[in-house]
């Protein structure tokens, strides 16, 4: 309480209750079944099509080796109900659900129909497959990444996976949370690919996990940066936006996304124009689909957020006026048909920097300055800029409030304000405006009647490169 006391008024507060629940391995498990068991009608359907089917499993047993281990599966009999409707096999990746730094612990496994037949079929199956097999040779019974393999949780592994140069690829995304009542989120316009470095093959080879889970360079799957790099002739992808990534970007491995209407040198055989193609299908597919399964992750862990929230505030008072934010790093999986799928939730949020030595982050990963946007949007420098507009928003401000029923709650009319204040975002951040609760939506409206009032105050104020496009989402 004292702390929070002294905080200066633009400070704002790197922690939101409740988001390391949504971002544990675990979290994955309970926002399917949350969204399975109560959002169940068509107009809800959208809200669960970007999570994929977890369980979770925990050890009753420190036992080794792996046949002493005991397991408990979570909602066995769900799991067994679920299994009924699915076509087999089903391939699982197993997740340790501490200590998988460098995707350590990991690995792959199939289910058939009779495996999940009965709920004692299911705990048969797990405990035979929650540890690698690789774990049952002697020279490694003792590992660290093996004794880390017995509270796991189980998620569908996206198999049937777009490619980058015929290889298996995630994407990192950056997502800043800046409130959760209304829920108001932004998104780095692109996103960080995370490329294997061995050729997918498929279901063929599940137990080689330099093709399935650990991706770019993991010591366990190449020496160094130089032998990782040699498999990017044209250079590494440091964005999805990257015409390098474009270019190798596959939905099958060797077909490229279909033609741009218009784009006659994409058919010239060695022609370079092929990622005109794929940029397009990109944009108009896949990014979308990027930006609704991340709205949708957030709805469904709204009310987990909001309870933390107020338990946080009941303990401590004085935290209910500090201003929150949170940075957090989803990983994302695309399939054949560019649909997107919710892997993972980091909450370290953590970019990673240029590094200048030769074969470092500088190869790999370029920050165009999206640190110092998404603390811009917070207003860590407390929107300096303010004072050109200030005086048109409060005016807007106070015509709405008037127009709305003669005042505004202060809390409404903080959360207005705050919205246009985060609007020069910088060009590579989209805003998304969430309004999940009918009793916020005159926000959205205010907020366009409000920006369209002190939008002539500020334009000079933003450097073209920072302008938001007519491209910018509000959901």
């Amino acid at each position: 309480g004292g702390g929070a006391a002294r905080l200066a008024p633009h400070a704002r507060l790197g922690h939101v209750p409740g988001v390391a629940r949504i971002a544990s391995k675990g979290g994955a498990a309970h926002a399917f079944w949350t969204c399975r068991g109560h959002m169940s009608s068509r107009a809800d359907a959208w809200l669960c099509a970007a999570l994929l089917p977890a369980f979770d499993v925990a050890s009753t047993s420190r036992g080794w080796p792996p046949r002493d281990v005991r397991v408990a599966v979570s909602r066995a009999s769900d799991v067994v109900a679920w299994a009924a409707s699915q076509t087999f096999p089903v391939v699982w990746i197993v997740k340790p659900r501490e200590g998988s730094y460098l995707s350590r612990g990991m690995h792959v496994v199939t289910m058939s129909r009779r495996d999940v037949a009965t709920p004692a079929a299911l705990d048969a199956w797990v405990l035979d497959r929650v540890v690698d097999r690789d774990c049952r040779r002697p020279a490694a019974r003792r590992g660290p990444e093996c004794d880390r393999r017995k509270n796991v949780t189980f998620q569908r592994y996206v198999h049937r996976t777009a490619l980058v140069r015929g290889r298996k690829f995630d994407v990192r995304v950056w997502v800043l949370v800046t409130s959760v009542d209304p829920l108001r989120l932004y998104v780095l316009r692109h996103g960080y690919p995370k490329i294997a470095s061995r050729a997918y093959t498929g279901t063929r080879d599940l137990g080689d996990q330099c093709r399935h889970v650990r991706l770019m360079l993991d010591p366990a799957c190449v020496r160094g940066a130089g032998e990782f790099l040699a498999n990017f002739p044209d250079g590494y992808p440091k964005s999805t936006a990257s015409p390098v990534f474009h270019d190798g970007f596959e939905l099958v491995r060797g077909h490229a996304p279909p033609p741009l209407p218009g784009n006659a040198t994409a058919t010239v055989p060695g022609a370079r124009a092929r990622w005109v193609d794929a940029e397009h299908f990109w944009q108009a597919t896949v990014w979308p689909n990027v930006e609704r399964a991340l709205t949708a992750a957030l709805l469904l862990a709204r009310r987990d957020l909001l309870r933390a929230k107020a338990a946080h505030e009941r303990a401590d008072p004085a935290a209910a006026g500090l201003r929150r934010f949170a940075l957090l790093a989803p990983d994302l999986a695309v399939d054949r048909r560019g649909r997107v799928y919710v892997e993972e939730i980091n909450a370290n949020g953590k970019i990673m920097g240029t590094h200048g030595r030769a074969g470092g982050y500088r190869d790999l990963f370029h920050d165009d300055g999206y640190v110092r946007a998404f603390l811009r949007i917070v207003g860590v420098d407390a929107h300096p800029e303010k004072k050109r507009y200030g005086g048109a928003l409060a005016a807007a401000l106070d015509h709405f409030c008037a127009a709305a029923g003669g005042s505004c709650a202060p809390g409404d009319r903080a959360d207005l304000e705050a919205a246009v204040d985060a609007e020069p975002a910088g060009a590579h951040v989209h805003a998304a405006a969430v309004d999940a609760e009918p009793a916020r939506r005159d926000a959205d409206a205010a907020r366009e009647h409000v920006e369209g009032a002190v939008t002539a105050d500020r334009e000079d104020l933003v450097r073209p490169a920072e302008r938001r496009d007519d491209g910018a989402v509000a959901v």
